[in-house]
């Protein structure tokens, strides 16, 4: 399975709309920009698992 099939950027976007949060948002907590931030909702970009579990406790959700 390729890791995009996973749709991971797309269930980080919908949590973060579901959480009323702006891209704005994550992308200071998480010390990046915004554009580099969509990238990642995008699917466009590889994302850490260090920085997948650190989105998912800025949004209060778990990783599974």
């Amino acid at each position: 399975m390729n890791v995009q099939d996973l749709n991971i950027g797309e269930n980080i976007k919908k949590f973060r709309e579901l959480k009323n949060m702006t891209r704005d948002e994550i992308a200071d907590s998480l010390g990046i920009t915004v554009g580099a931030y969509g990238k990642i909702e995008r699917n466009e970009t590889d994302i850490t698992i260090t920085r997948l579990f650190r989105i998912a406790e800025i949004l209060q959700v778990e990783v599974a």
